[in-house]
């Protein structure tokens, strides 16, 4: 779980994207080669902890907030590269690709809940 952070010091819990992983060497095999995903675009987010779940890797969060990211706006995507990397997920992932936007946000609730459901619970050191 993460917080975001507007310039004003205002929060909110992040409710759809993913901004920090905790790799070991090993899991990097579950990732295969991608010319589209990156850190940045659209859907790199989901890319990472849903690839390792679909490898049978167990998923764990913190229980609460561990980081703060700040609120930006976009920076370097379009609507039309979010849906030409919500279909590079499906290709990644063998899902049928989403036909438009519409089907590409459905794709993204699909993928969010698997993940976020998933995903165990930890107490880290010093939370509150």
């Amino acid at each position: 779980m993460q917080t975001n952070v507007a310039a004003d010091g205002s929060a909110d819990a992040e409710r759809c994207g993913f901004s920090a992983f905790v790799l070991t060497p090993a899991l990097a095999a579950v990732y295969d080669r991608s010319d589209v995903m990156c850190l940045g675009k659209p859907w790199w987010d989901y890319w990472l902890p849903y690839a390792a779940l679909r490898a049978g890797i167990q998923l764990r969060r913190p229980r609460h907030a561990a980081l703060t990211h700040a609120v930006h706006a976009r920076s370097g995507w379009d609507d039309d590269d979010w849906l030409r990397c919500a279909r590079e997920l499906a290709r990644l992932m063998n899902d049928p690709p989403p036909a438009d936007q519409g089907a590409a946000h459905a794709y993204a609730l699909t993928v969010h809940t698997a993940i976020t459901e998933a995903a165990v619970a930890l107490e880290l050191e010093g939370s509150p």
